[in-house]
């Protein structure tokens, strides 16, 4: 609760501030807390891999989200979507099975700012508490890349 006002706090310094446009939404991010009402069934990073039995089979080793411009992210194939305009989200996580044999799962794709509208669909259709802020955006992302060992 307490981690969740902080958010809260800093959040409501910059209401009117748009990170994409300014930038400084982009760059390579470590991942350390993921705020979610339940965690029992799925988390939002990482999906039922993360819930309760998926934690105790596959022991967390790193969360990693990059947002990044087009020229960042070299050696990319993709071209489909919003990573065609030349944002791409990439994240990764890596567990080890039991403790013991690392996994590394990459999801790669184009993301895109959501509009008023779209935004107003999502907080409609998902009944999200508090609405969606400018930069509320959609990623669709290609199949995962699995590494083992």
């Amino acid at each position: 609760a307490e981690i969740d006002d902080l958010i809260s706090k800093v959040e409501g310094f910059a209401q009117n501030r748009n990170y994409l446009r300014d930038g400084t939404a982009f760059g390579r991010y470590e991942v350390v807390y993921v705020g979610a009402s339940s965690s029992r069934v799925a988390n939002p990073a990482g999906g039922r891999w993360r819930g309760r039995v998926g934690r105790f089979l596959f022991h967390d080793r790193g969360l990693h989200q990059h947002l990044l411009q087009e020229g960042e992210d070299e050696g990319s194939s993709s071209e489909e979507g919003a990573a065609s305009k030349g944002l791409v989200a990439v994240n990764s996580v890596r567990v080890a099975l039991l403790g013991l044999l690392p996994i590394t799962v990459v999801l790669r794709g184009g993301f895109y700012q959501l509009d008023q509208a779209e935004r107003e669909k999502v907080v409609a259709d998902r009944q999200v508490d508090g609405g969606l802020s400018q930069n509320a955006v959609r990623a669709n992302f290609d199949a995962p890349r699995i590494a083992i060992g």
